[in-house]
């Protein structure tokens, strides 16, 4: 008897956590952040055909859905296009990802709607020129080639490939591979249930809400990293291995680095950054490149171009990006 009691309480169990996460697909509480997953080859990625909707604990953003396609690439759920040789690939980290706003507001989509080409993003959060480089490798050795590729830099990347250099397996000085931790499948399943979904966003919400985070504001004095430029770091030596890449495959190429927040919001441009230094660099070394710099000084309010609190840009912020960068697509 006492078997068949705990056989019922059990089906039951099942059938109320079935049922509420049929609730939670149907109310569309696919709450998440950036979800990840380990690979032996490019560290981390995003996951293939997979949606969420993004949220932060402080609510400064989010309540809008992300998809990614069966490349792990962000997209534009009702417009996924296979566009053959008329595409242009964009790399870069969080800030092309760009989570915090919704697909029609972020760089990358302003561009596939107003240019005539089809805007692929491969951007995945936490990368840097080194993965860059081997996602590059992997995707063009297929016979299908973009016009155009875009590489987005960002202040920590030069920290980013020197760890990353850690973890790679090189040839000839070459990185072939860089191997992440090993794959959590439970996590990965875990990620896929909405009830699991719920549960972190509400963890991660009362961890906030009893921080002392919530009394975080904007700080005039932040100041972003603005380490110097050496030719012989992994970061310098990724770049101009992209550079040749992409030379030999024949495809035209710009980097651009973000500017700093800390620049816009205090209006100091005189003092070195991470964009300006770059932009030096890639006028010594004849590396095509955009401006972004000149854009975001000019714009009559820099500082709204980046959230209060969030490091990244806002959907003005994108917006001038995506400006900027369509002059090299007419």
């Amino acid at each position: 008897m006492k078997n068949k009691v705990i056989l019922y309480n059990a089906f039951i169990f099942l059938i109320l956590l079935f049922g509420l996460e049929f609730t939670f697909r149907i109310l569309d509480f696919g709450y998440q952040n950036a979800p990840l997953e380990n690979n032996d080859y490019l560290h981390h990625k995003n996951p293939e055909n997979y949606s969420f909707k993004c949220y932060t604990p402080d609510g400064e953003y989010g309540g809008h859905n992300i998809y990614f396609d069966s490349m792990g690439r962000r997209t534009n759920k009702n417009n996924q296009i296979d566009s053959g040789n008329n595409e242009i690939w964009f790399f870069g980290d969080s800030f092309t990802a760009a989570f915090q706003v919704d697909w029609k507001n972020s760089y990358v989509g302003i561009l596939d709607s107003l240019s005539k080409y089809n805007a692929k993003n491969f951007a995945v959060s936490s990368y840097s020129p080194l993965l860059y480089y081997l996602q590059l490798k992997l995707h063009l050795q297929n016979k299908q080639k973009p016009k155009k590729v875009f590489i987005q830099l960002y202040s920590n990347d030069i920290k980013g490939d020197k760890m990353y250099a850690k973890h790679s397996v090189f040839e000839n000085n070459i990185p072939i591979a860089c191997v992440g931790e090993d794959q959590n499948y439970v996590i990965r399943y875990l990620r896929k249930m909405y009830i699991a979904r719920v549960l972190r966003k509400t963890q991660l919400t009362l961890k906030y809400i009893f921080s002392d985070k919530k009394e975080e504001i904007r700080v005039n004095r932040h100041l972003e990293a603005a380490p110097e430029i050496d030719a012989n770091s992994q970061f310098c030596k990724n770049i101009l291995r992209i550079k040749s890449l992409l030379e030999a495959h024949g495809i035209e190429y710009y980097f651009y680095a973000i500017p700093s927040k800390y620049a816009c919001i205090s209006g100091d441009w005189q003092s070195a950054t991470f964009a300006t230094n770059m932009n030096n660099y890639f006028e010594k070394n004849n590396i095509p490149f955009i401006d972004l710099n000149t854009a975001f000084k000019n714009y009559a309010e820099p500082a709204s171009l980046f959230y209060n609190k969030d490091i990244h840009c806002n959907e003005i912020g994108n917006s001038i990006i995506g400006k900027t960068i369509i002059n090299k697509l007419q």
